[in-house]
């Protein structure tokens, strides 16, 4: 049996500031008409769809689905991602999508948390795991962002601006495996990000508070300094820790009965 991804709310739209609604209005209008029939899905997905855009720092994130996907498709969509706001297009061809989507589990279960379809079908809504496949692909996250957060703090924590900018970009990948394990584990998890942290410390411990730091940098009510870094990656690095013994200990799911992923609205606003 598996679990599948319910399609996102139908009225949810994108609240960008003006130079990002531009962006967004001429690469879609662009996309369009130099792809023509050949874009099948285009969505929309990550921090622009939850209004959570950082002006300067913030990609606009697509998933574009063509018919075919050729060298000579990818050089237009290069073309019109061209400009002053940075745009990340995710490509697939249709023909092996289901395949594809399985190869690239841990990215697309991230995205369909945040999502809004701009153009076709929801090239979502197909998408299915087993319960056990559905729980691997996070812990393999989890793990994942625990080796990228160890990287990052040796690679470049001297430099705070990119330290920083890469905290804000961690941020909602460990939240959301973080959250799939714990549905899987058949706990009822609040969508917003800020509303988990209750439930986080009282599963996973009090060293879960770390996640409220994360969030509050965000709102830049903290300074980050030579101390604050080292203290930061210190309580992350050991509440992950922390929370991967939880994720061995916990039973693997034998059929959907026990999570509750499939009952959770895709494309629901994240903090």
């Amino acid at each position: 049996m598996s679990i599948s991804l319910p399609a996102p709310p139908a009225d949810q739209e994108p609240r960008l500031p003006a130079s990002y609604q531009l962006a967004l209005q001429r690469f879609v209008e662009t996309l369009k008409r130099v792809l023509g029939d050949q874009l099948d899905s285009l969505v929309l997905y990550g921090s622009a769809v939850g209004g959570e855009v950082i002006e300067g720092q913030s990609d606009l994130n697509f998933l574009v689905i063509l018919r075919e996907s050729t060298p000579e498709l990818h050089a237009s969509i290069a073309r019109a991602a061209h400009g002053q706001i940075p745009i990340t297009p995710l490509v697939f061809g249709r023909w092996d999508l289901d395949a594809s989507f399985r190869a690239f589990a841990m990215h697309i279960l991230t995205i369909r948390h945040l999502y809004q379809v701009l153009h076709g079908e929801d090239p979502l809504a197909g998408f299915s795991l087993t319960p056990e496949a559905w729980r691997r692909v996070a812990e393999q996250s989890l793990r994942y962002q625990r080796h990228r957060i160890v990287h990052a703090f040796t690679e470049y924590s001297d430099d705070r601006e990119r330290y920083r900018r890469f905290l804000l970009h961690v941020a909602p990948r460990v939240f959301t495996p973080l959250g799939d394990l714990l549905r899987l584990s058949g706990h009822e998890v609040p969508e917003p990000f800020a509303e988990r942290l209750a439930l986080l410390q009282e599963v996973l411990g009090p060293e879960a508070i770390v996640l409220r730091d994360l969030l509050d940098l965000k709102e830049s009510r903290i300074a980050l300094t030579a101390v604050t870094v080292r203290d930061l990656h210190g309580r992350l690095h050991r509440f992950l820790d922390q929370a991967l013994v939880w994720v061995d200990r916990q039973p693997h799911p034998a059929s959907p009965a026990s999570a509750s992923p499939a009952a959770q609205p895709a494309g629901a606003a994240a903090p």
